[in-house]
């Protein structure tokens, strides 16, 4: 069975969009970890953590 996971990861390249996302999960759900990353390049490394 597969582990389930409380993370949302957003990929934007505005640092204000990542602000705004990141504060909205914070203030609604703090128990959802929010991982932002600046651009595509960034997905795969991260995921393959």
């Amino acid at each position: 069975m597969q582990e389930v996971s409380n993370t949302i990861v957003v990929v934007a390249d505005d640092a204000d969009d990542q602000f705004l996302i990141r504060n909205v999960f914070e203030q609604t759900n703090p128990a959802i970890e929010v991982v932002t990353l600046s651009d595509g390049d960034e997905v795969l490394p991260y995921l393959n953590k």
